[in-house]
């Protein structure tokens, strides 16, 4: 039993240190106080902030809480490609037995079309993307770092965007994964340095508990859009990564020598709108707005000024529209 104590104790350490002059406290979310850190979740309790006085700015701030990785003990994720699912394991002893029980643990799980995406020694963070394709990364040493890494490849390589946390990073050591972000962390992931002059720490909670609206912090991709016209049909490619992209995919549906793109927009919705019973041509009118709606009735409102009756559509490109058709179904659209 005393081994047991003694080897608890040493997990304790490895969990979170906090050098008693600082005078840490819980937070009360009073004026004055400034968050220097949390006690992690556990048992079913949440994670609680940790604050300071201002007054004691030349205090020592507590460590944040540190989770694993032990070295020498690894991990692994691996992908069911036709499912789009991910599995991982921790706690293995080399590379080779933590592949070898990931893609069991994915098999056992119903996958068809398993594979391993990352065997690890350290954090791994996974990010998948509005098309279900993953994107991961890991760290030796730092948990935002893998979660960092994993976003930037995904929004510059993501063919559609919308790229999304998956779960808390998983951490190969004793320790699991916690099942949220700590505020602390999340305010160090978005802010660095300055973090406490960017937010309080009861959207931080929020926020790590919430991994979509995290997401879209991350989520620093452009989404482009562009539409083009061969003198009959509409054109348009949406949730492109730049305005060259766009345009290209935008006229790649075009044939003969009428195609020319008629509008360029980002992270918003455009509206057009031209005479009823006629072809969308030179008399295409266009309006943009971020409310969907509010873009289609525009366009359809300024075309009725000039034409009278008129016919319109409505097409989004931006990660907080689920399709780019928004008149369509709720299914994200690729084009």
């Amino acid at each position: 039993m005393k081994a047991i104590a003694i080897i608890f104790g040493l997990i304790g350490l490895l969990v979170i240190q906090y050098p008693v002059h600082a005078q840490v406290f819980p937070c009360s979310g009073n004026p004055g106080e400034v968050m220097v850190g949390e006690q992690p979740a556990g048992n079913g309790v949440a994670s609680i902030p940790l604050c300071r006085r201002a007054s004691q700015a030349a205090a020592t701030a507590p460590s944040p809480p540190v989770y694993g990785p032990m070295i020498g003990v690894y991990g692994a994720i691996a992908v069911d490609d036709d499912a789009r699912t991910y599995n991982y394991v921790s706690g293995q002893d080399d590379f080779k037995a933590a592949k070898k029980f990931v893609l069991h643990k994915c098999v056992e799980n119903g996958g068809k079309s398993c594979r391993v995406l990352v065997a690890f020694g350290g954090h791994a963070s996974i990010v998948a993307d509005r098309d279900g394709e993953f994107f991961v990364a890991t760290s030796d040493h730092m948990a935002k770092q893998a979660i960092r890494d994993a976003f930037s490849s995904c929004n510059k390589k993501s063919r559609n965007g919308g790229c999304t946390l998956l779960a808390p990073p998983t951490i190969n050591g004793m320790l699991q994964s916690p099942d949220t972000l700590g505020a602390f962390d999340v305010l160090d992931l978005l802010y660095g340095p300055d973090k406490h002059a960017k937010m309080d720490w009861h959207e931080a909670l929020r926020l790590g508990k919430d991994l979509n609206d995290l997401s879209a912090y991350m989520d620093t991709r452009t989404y482009w859009a562009a539409t083009a016209i061969d003198g009959e049909t509409i054109f348009g490619a949406y949730n492109q990564p730049d305005r060259r992209s766009a345009e290209t995919a935008a006229l790649k549906g075009c044939s003969g020598n009428d195609c020319k793109v008629t509008q360029v927009f980002k992270n918003t919705c455009a509206g057009m709108a031209w005479p009823k019973g006629k072809k969308p041509d030179l008399l295409l009118e266009t309006t943009e707005d971020t409310d969907p709606a509010a873009a289609k009735a525009r366009a359809l409102a300024q075309c009725a000024s000039k034409y009278g009756a008129c016919d319109a559509q409505v097409r989004c490109s931006g990660r907080m529209y689920p399709n780019s058709n928004p008149d369509a179904s709720d299914k994200p659209s690729q084009q």
